[in-house]
């Protein structure tokens, strides 16, 4: 199945650019974390199959409580923190679940899952760390179910800030407050535009173009002809939605290669940008999406509602944001039957690192209190967008939360993510050796048979 799965969910690629999935795959490989990451649809699939071993649940006990707007992968490394640009928010550091290509309605016990899921990957490997997979399940379940309670009886869920946990309000320990101050360090300087751009001897900012032999790190590289025209119509398409500023010209446009994992093989473009002579130069990123993971229990008739997965994520952002100005340059973009959103792409973005949190707790910066207060963090923002977007039928998200917990109880919910947590955290150690066994049998694509041409 892990086969079969893994090729399915990498089709739209396979034929089209069988070196990115082969890179992809091989990034998998390497770690555990990175296998987990490129492989949500794997982890959906193993939860909806009907086995006789399979685990129940005390929770979700009514339709409505099955009917929530989910995030899809809220694991740890896709909480992130973005600048927010307008005037309610008072250009405040705010923090959201940015990646949410997976996102679709069903129940909200399976976000709860997953964010255990990568809170135990990230966390089993640390050497010392006693039952780290129930430390961070206990404290997903006591973040989750304290702020849905405190959001019942009043707390508000509305603007601005109430559900960003803006910077006065953090608690997420030394992980996060790292990131914080790493923010608020490189923003104003532009680390990331300095890192892959530079100005030539007339001052016009460029790209720095890496040889595509050896691009697939993190590298920008030219377009071809098709890409230039593509780049083109998107570009065109953007200047007329309100995320491009007035007076929104291009000053240089890339491929951008070896980003994200579960989304490494897709089309990527950074485009280098300002308004004008003098004024700021900064960043987006136009990124190709695909169809959510098949959820158990999910909605698929809602999705109807949404024209194409762009548009899909886009709005998704509107309604599990605290606010939709976090990333003022998100949109939604089509160029015939392939579509692409908008992000900003800039150093006040700062996100979770799995390797660089490993690193801080090899040299103590980081304990077990840290590692509990990052992921009840995580669990608290996640119950904050759960409560704030209504459910596919348009009803009161919370609401249904609120009574299903009610009856299921704080303990309940405690004691199902620690088994569930543990459980997970075998199938994905499981099914990551199972992985590896099969790219040394049937080679870097799985045993994929290209349609034309091959890997050199």
């Amino acid at each position: 199945m892990i086969q079969q799965e893994l090729l399915t969910a990498n089709a739209a690629w396979l034929d089209l650019d069988p070196d990115t999935v082969a890179v992809k795959f091989a990034t998998m490989a390497d770690d555990p974390y990175d296998f987990m990451r490129g492989s949500t649809r794997l982890f959906y699939v193993d939860m909806a199959e009907a086995t006789l071993d399979r685990e129940r649940t005390a929770a979700v006990s009514t339709a409505e409580a099955a009917s929530v707007h989910l995030v899809g992968d809220p694991n740890p490394e896709n909480l992130s923190f973005l600048k927010a640009d307008d005037d309610t928010t008072g250009h405040k550091m705010v923090l959201e679940w940015v990646d949410l290509d997976a996102s679709t309605f069903g129940p909200y016990l399976l976000d709860l899952r997953k964010l255990v899921q990568g809170s135990g990957v990230l966390t089993a490997p640390l050497e010392g760390c006693e039952d780290c997979v129930a430390l961070v399940a206990e404290a997903a379940a006591e973040g989750y179910f304290e702020e849905i309670e405190a959001l019942a009886e009043g707390e508000d869920r509305g603007q601005p800030g109430a559900g960003a946990l803006l910077r006065e309000d953090i608690d997420g320990g030394e992980i996060f407050e790292d990131l914080l101050a790493e923010a608020l360090e490189e923003g104003p300087v532009h680390h990331k535009r300095n890192r892959y751009a530079a100005q030539d001897a007339d001052g016009r900012w460029f790209f720095v173009r890496t040889d595509p032999e050896d691009a697939f790190g993190s590298a920008y590289v030219s377009l071809t002809p098709r890409e230039v025209a593509q780049t083109e119509r998107l570009l065109a398409q953007y200047a007329e939605t309100e995320a491009a500023p007035a007076g929104f010209r291009v000053l240089d446009i890339a491929r951008r290669l070896g980003m994200g994992v579960g989304s490494q093989p897709a089309v990527r473009y950074g485009v280098l940008w300002d308004t004008g002579p003098d004024t700021n130069v900064d960043m987006i990123t136009i990124r190709e999406t695909r169809d959510p993971p098949p959820i158990p229990g999910s909605s698929f008739l809602a999705e109807g509602r949404w024209a194409h997965n762009a548009e899909r994520v886009r709005s998704s952002a509107w309604v599990l944001w605290s606010h939709p100005a976090a990333d003022p340059r998100h949109a939604a973009l089509s160029d015939g039957d392939t579509h692409f959103k908008v992000l900003t792409w800039n150093s006040w973005f700062q996100d979770l690192d799995h390797l660089e949190v490993a690193e801080e707790w090899l040299e103590g910066d980081v304990d077990e209190d840290d590692l509990e207060d990052a992921i009840e963090l995580c669990a608290r923002v996640l119950a904050r967008s759960h409560a704030r977007a209504p459910r596919a039928d348009g009803g009161d998200a919370l609401l249904a939360i609120t009574t299903d917990l009610e009856t299921l109880g704080e303990d309940a919910l405690v004691e199902e993510l620690v088994s569930s947590g543990r459980r997970d955290l075998e199938r994905n150690t499981r099914d990551h050796r199972l992985f590896r066994e099969l790219l040394e049998e049937d080679g870097p694509l799985l045993g994929h048979t290209l349609v034309k041409g091959d890997l050199e």
